[in-house]
């Protein structure tokens, strides 16, 4: 079936679910871990070791991924810790959150949705927490929120919550947060999910 470009699930799974349309399946989480880690497999391949000849390399390079965007989150966590507290009690926070939540254990560990979904949060976070925002902030902010619920679509409540925040507080950053963030909202459709049996194989151990 492989060698064939068929797509065959030997079981449900959560990842791929059968589509109404014959022969095809769809990614329920959405196209943003993907894109997002479209560079760093692209560099890889192109330095490290070439998927084609090594197709086996493709779940390491997935795990560095992976603990490449973990890693970037916990940046993010300190630098917007730092700007309310010293720099020693954002460096606790930052560790705390690094090596005492699940992001070391899952998210860093394979190349879920969580690990760029929370790189994106957290630049989200640290955009909007940033004084003296100013226009070019706030769309920063729109534009890694959106980002994170394209890689998870349950993040879109962070967007609903900031969103909620300029509308009763700060009526005139809502203009450019909604110019920002509804161009990637929109790729978030059945469409932008949707898997051609004719280019993807699942295969099981």
């Amino acid at each position: 079936m492989q060698q064939k470009g068929e797509l065959v699930v030997v079981r449900p799974d959560y990842f791929a679910m059968k589509s109404v349309r014959p022969g095809e399946y769809i990614n329920p989480w959405g196209p943003g871990t993907a894109v997002a880690s479209l560079p760093v497999f692209f560099l890889w391949d192109r330095f490290v070791s070439n998927f084609s000849e090594h197709p086996e390399d493709l779940w390491i390079a997935g795990k560095f991924t992976a603990a490449l965007y973990v890693a970037g989150s916990v940046g993010l966590i300190y630098l917007t810790c730092a700007m309310f507290v010293r720099r020693g009690h954002a460096a606790i926070v930052a560790l705390s959150y690094a090596f005492g939540t699940c992001v070391w254990s899952s998210s860093s560990q394979n190349l879920w949705q969580h690990g760029p979904m929370e790189f994106f949060l957290a630049l989200g976070v640290l955009l909007f927490c940033r004084p003296g925002r100013g226009w070019l902030g706030t769309a920063g902010c729109a534009a890694a929120l959106a980002s994170a619920t394209l890689c998870r679509p349950t993040a879109a409540m962070f967007v609903i919550a900031v969103g909620a925040h300029f509308l009763l507080f700060e009526r005139r950053a809502l203009i450019p947060y909604a110019l920002a963030g509804l161009p990637l909202g929109a790729a978030l459709d059945r469409k932008s999910t949707r898997l051609n049996s004719s280019h993807l194989v699942i295969s099981y151990a």
